[in-house]
């Protein structure tokens, strides 16, 4: 490592560090101020328990959502030259999409209020936002939520917008940006939101049957790769691509 930016690092790191242990424990020291009572220890916990679960679940919204990088090295890795643009363009482009109908539409159909346990109908444009501890998720072992509504937002935002660039890379050198961008749409509008409502959504017909999602396996990576596999089948074979088993030439693009 550059021994000029390996100070600038442990700073980094250490600011980080700060934030957490501030956005953790400075509800509590707040409290303190004030006599202890049944009624404020009560209080103080929960917010405890909020702030505790709302950075967490920020750290790992940030960690998902640089699999966006990821991805990008993937594809970039593994197309032609020709190609490597076009897929890191849209690498940039989808989660500035995803993120537009998700803020509309897809929220409110995802975690709305349930109509037969299939679609949300209301929370669109985030309105009627509940308050925070209080959102029908159903949280690890089915019970309500203790996330900050707008810490849930980004974090499944991130989720979202991962399961729509799993289907570029299988279709990657066979659709332009505008084609990306409907497939996008499509997924971070309806699709998607849809099958969350049913699993992650107290309501949604799936979680009233005891349905166990593991780490999104079932919402996430089978939406987008089904909707993957039906791509790549209506797109047909990667025009000249190489032989069956041959990688195509390197480049440092």
């Amino acid at each position: 490592m550059n021994p000029r930016i390996r100070p600038l690092l442990y700073r980094l790191l250490a600011l980080a560090i700060g934030s957490m242990v501030f956005a953790i424990f400075a509800p509590t020291v707040v409290e303190a101020a004030d006599p202890p009572t049944v009624h404020s220890l009560d209080s103080t916990t929960k917010k405890l328990q909020i702030s505790i679960d709302t950075t967490w679940v920020l750290l790992t919204g940030f960690l998902v959502f640089f699999m966006q990088t990821g991805f990008s090295m993937l594809e970039g890795g593994l197309l032609r030259q020709r190609g490597v643009i076009n897929a890191l363009l849209k690498n940039f482009v989808d989660p500035a999409v995803t993120i537009l109908v998700w803020w509309g539409v897809s929220f409110g159909i995802a975690f709305g209020t349930s109509v037969g346990g299939f679609i949300g109908t209301d929370t669109f444009f985030l309105s009627q936002l509940p308050t925070d501890g209080a959102f029908p998720s159903r949280g690890v072992l089915g019970r309500a939520s203790n996330l900050n509504a707008y810490t849930l937002f980004f974090f499944q935002f991130a989720f979202a917008a991962t399961a729509s660039k799993i289907t570029t890379g299988s279709m990657a050198g066979r659709t332009d940006l505008v084609g990306d961008l409907i497939d996008s749409d499509m997924m971070g509008a309806f699709s998607y939101p849809l099958i969350v409502h049913w699993v992650w959504n107290a309501n949604g017909w799936l979680a009233k049957m005891s349905f166990h999602n593991f780490a999104g396996s079932a919402v996430v990576h089978t939406v987008g790769g089904w909707t993957a596999i039906v791509g790549t089948y209506l797109l047909g074979p990667r025009p000249g691509r190489t032989h069956w088993g041959t990688l195509p030439l390197a480049h440092n693009l």
